[in-house]
C-alpha cells in the first residue's frame, strides 16, 4: 500500500504522521511526492510509520515492491 493511501485511510496529516512517527515532516512529503523512495528512510523510521497508521500495518506493507531477502547458499562451504 502507498504511504498516501495509508496515511489517508488513517486520516492523519503528512504533520501528525510525522509527528507521531517522530521524523520530519518534510520526509513524509518527498516519499508521497515521489522525490524520495521510502526505502531510502531508516528501517526504524519505516517502523514507527506503520506503526503511527495503524498497528496492523506492517512496515514492509509500505514498500511499492516486495522486500527480498537472501538466504546463505546452502553448497557455499567455510574453511575453518
Amino acid at each position: 500500500m502507498e504511504l498516501k493511501i495509508a496515511r489517508k485511510l488513517a486520516r492523519l496529516t503528512q504533520k501528525q504522521l510525522a509527528d507521531l512517527a517522530g521524523i520530519d515532516d518534510s520526509a513524509i512529503s518527498r516519499v508521497e511526492n515521489g522525490d524520495r523512495d521510502i526505502g531510502s528512510l531508516s528501517y526504524a523510521s519505516v517502523i514507527r510509520i506503520a506503526r503511527a497508521l495503524n498497528p496492523e500495518v506492517r512496515a514492509e506493507d509500505l514498500f511499492p515492491v516486495p522486500l527480498i531477502t537472501a538466504a546463505p547458499d546452502a553448497t557455499e562451504t567455510h574453511d575453518a
